[in-house]
């Protein structure tokens, strides 16, 4: 037996809908660095975004998990990331070309989360990897096929969680800014002392929107059933309001979240006794991550209530010892402003269809960039160069999965 078949011989892949059966032990240990636990992911499968089915690709080797690919499925309107004329002249082919400009999407990653991760065995030797990248990659594309989906995208990855994709079978795939995240380092003893860190421009007009914003009352509180509507409102609005969105959750998951996801609290912005802003947050080994941010414009504006939630997170994590805050995407040119460092991403896209493909190739230039290009670029394996060329030694075991399309039929089987 070779060395690939005795590794193989230890490898199951499974496929399964939904979020894969996994102990959280297990997500951590495979998800390092993730700003989304696995409550805070399964809640947001149970919960549903409409439109969306979730799948799941799980390479264990002797029945402990060693690399889990999470997926989702959709449709998207392509033209939505054009701009100007580029947009007017897609926008009529949507209907004309529905597999090229509306296409059914496989979805490798988050619908929403920080950033799309691939959860993998920190010491796992190369070798291994490799298979199990071999079995993954199997079932991803059988899986695709039977779910009919246009498109195979890897959504929002960063040289961090991008590590330890293997290069050679990206080689095809397209690419795109994607959505970037942003973070500050908490090494202050104080908001003073942050508010001194700041250019001397930003500085100012941040001491003179705390003042105008004096009569703001901040409540922290774990318990928003008083305000659950008034939350969702605001949520659904500012969702509105944004140029590009992927997903709306329901409301159901605004409810639930206190409840199933350990550290989240909400921070109730009231102005004059009325619920005039949210931020939905979790405190996660030792990291404030920002989830959602929701706000009546008029009055946001008028209070500065983005800034004094910015200024309130900051304040908490000085407070309570906390060592990084999570800003999340969006607005990075401001984020950067107040001191926040930006981790661009891509997403890597590739249409099952060679003449779609090409197309998409040539039309690329048209996408509007997230991401802006001062921004360091994103590479992809970059981990492979560290890992152990040695497996384990392994035993003349009898392979449990030489197809996996056996396993992943009965996702489809009515089809």
């Amino acid at each position: 037996m070779s060395a690939v078949q005795q590794i193989r011989s230890r490898l199951n892949v499974e496929v399964s809908p939904g979020l894969a059966a996994i102990s959280v032990r297990d997500w951590e240990r495979l998800f390092t660095g993730l700003r989304d636990s696995l409550e805070m992911v399964a809640l947001k499968q149970s919960t549903g975004f409409d439109g969306f089915q979730f799948h799941t690709i799980l390479v264990k080797q002797d029945d402990q998990p060693i690399l889990m690919v999470p997926l989702f499925q959709t449709h998207f309107n392509l033209t939505r990331l054009a701009d100007g004329w580029v947009e007017k002249l897609t926008a009529p082919l949507v209907s004309g070309l529905p597999h090229l400009f509306n296409p059914q999407i496989l979805g490798v990653g988050f619908v929403e989360g920080e950033w799309g991760q691939i959860g993998i065995d920190s010491n796992i030797d190369k070798s291994t990897l490799t298979v199990a990248w071999d079995l993954a990659f199997e079932a991803l594309n059988y899986l695709a096929e039977g779910v009919q989906a246009d498109l195979i995208a890897f959504y929002n990855f960063n040289d961090e969680s991008g590590k330890l994709i293997p290069p050679d079978k990206m080689k095809e795939f397209l690419d795109v800014t994607g959505f970037s995240c942003c973070q500050i380092p908490i090494t202050y003893d104080s908001l003073e002392q942050y508010f001194e860190s700041l250019s001397k421009g930003m500085k100012k007009n941040l001491k003179r929107k705390m003042k105008k914003a004096q009569d703001v009352e901040i409540l922290h509180t774990c318990s928003p059933e008083p305000w659950i509507d008034k939350i969702y409102d605001l949520y659904c609005k500012t969702v509105e309001r944004q140029d590009l969105t992927f997903a709306t959750l329901r409301k159901s998951y605004f409810e639930r979240v206190c409840h199933a996801v350990p550290g989240a609290e909400y921070v109730l912005y009231f102005v004059e006794g009325k619920l005039s802003a949210f931020n939905l947050v979790v405190l996660r080994e030792g990291c404030l991550v920002d989830q959602y941010f929701g706000m009546n414009p008029e009055i946001g504006r008028q209070y500065a209530l983005y800034f004094v939630s910015w200024a309130e997170n900051i304040r908490y994590c000085i407070d309570h010892k906390i060592e990084l805050y999570h800003a999340g995407s969006s607005a990075e040119d401001l984020k950067k402003r107040l001191n926040a460092e930006v981790i661009p991403s891509l997403i890597f896209f590739k249409h099952r269809n060679p003449l779609a493909h090409y197309l998409l190739k040539k039309l690329k230039f048209a996408v509007n960039a997230q991401v802006k290009n001062c921004l360091p670029p994103v590479e992809l394996g970059s981990g492979w160069s560290i890992l152990s060329d040695s497996a384990d030694e392994t035993s003349d075991v009898q392979l449990q999965v030489e197809n996996p399309s056996a396993i992943v039929t009965p996702l489809f089987s009515s089809k």
